[in-house]
């Protein structure tokens, strides 16, 4: 009687042993559970820290990817404007208001400025002799540039140091500089033919509540007042 006491005893104890075993087994296994589970978010976190510090960093690039993006994917259900101007047969007779003022503004920024191409120089010419009878021919060019931003625009001016390539300066000034002085602005490449008096004379006799989108190597509006 005893030994099976014994016995029974022993079978109990090894049935208490197997059951903390299961629990510290089952135990082990949450707390294995658990560790993924904070591995995953740790892991998430990294990753999403990552990619707001890479948005950061290379915010510009993103907006330039959206606005391509957005460009591609809503110019089919967009109406485009089409505009077609005879300049040859325009009326070249003088309006009676000229609110778009007859000065021509040239920019060519960094190395090249100081020895521009000669198809370039050539380009140029031919737009001012064409039309010897403005009032001015602007040419700027990085020192004069930054004087006239720094004058009459200082606010922007740091902005615009901030942009790594000569095209985004050139390409904002050229807003800044008609607003200013207005007139009209060319590309340096752009080899006139003929003259713009027509252009001038149809657009200081026109009205338009119309929003016109052109390519901007070509641009004319008057200036903010006169100057």
């Amino acid at each position: 009687m005893k030994y099976e006491n014994e016995k029974l005893n022993i079978l109990n104890e090894n049935l208490s042993i197997k059951k903390s075993q299961n629990n510290i087994d089952k135990f082990l296994n949450e707390l294995k559970h658990i560790k993924l589970s904070i591995g995953k978010l740790t892991l998430f976190r990294i990753l999403f820290c990552l990619l707001i510090l890479l948005i950061i960093l290379f915010r510009g690039h993103f907006i330039c990817l959206i606005g391509f993006l957005n460009c591609y994917l809503t110019w089919p259900f967009t109406s485009p404007v089409h505009i077609k101007i005879d300049l040859l047969n325009l009326s070249i007779k003088p309006g009676e208001h000229e609110y778009i003022p007859r000065r021509m503004h040239h920019i060519l920024l960094g190395p090249l400025s100081s020895s521009p191409p000669s198809s370039w120089i050539s380009a140029r010419n031919s737009c001012i002799e064409l039309h010897s009878n403005f009032e001015k021919h602007y040419y700027w060019t990085d020192n004069n540039s930054k004087e006239f931003l720094e004058n009459n625009y200082p606010w922007f001016l740091k902005t615009w140091n901030s942009y790594k390539t000569n095209v985004q300066k050139a390409d904002s000034l050229r807003y800044f500089l008609l607003h200013y002085y207005g007139g009209i602005f060319l590309d340096m490449d752009l080899y006139c033919l003929h003259k713009l008096d027509g252009l001038f004379h149809y657009l200081d006799n026109r009205v338009s509540s119309d929003e016109h989108i052109f390519k901007n190597h070509i641009i004319s509006f008057m200036p903010r007042s006169t100057s």
